[in-house]
């Protein structure tokens, strides 16, 4: 967060594409995932002390759409 008021380690994965996510996802148990964009934020949302962010940056297009099935 802008703020830096709270500093903590994190595993931080970074998929180039949408089907990496089920890898980087199984096999997580009791940790918590949070999806991170990116990171403009104020506060503290983008903070999942000692567990997993996704940086979602680079997931930033949609490759193809149907148009119609939606």
């Amino acid at each position: 967060a802008w703020g830096r008021a709270h500093r903590f380690a994190h595993h931080v994965a970074r998929p180039a594409f949408s089907d990496e996510l089920p890898g980087i996802l199984r096999g997580r148990g009791a940790h918590t995932v949070l999806a991170r964009g990116m990171g403009r934020s104020y506060g503290d949302q983008a903070l999942n002390a000692d567990n997993m962010l996704i940086d979602m940056r680079a997931l930033d297009h949609v490759r193809n759409f149907d148009t119609a099935t939606g």
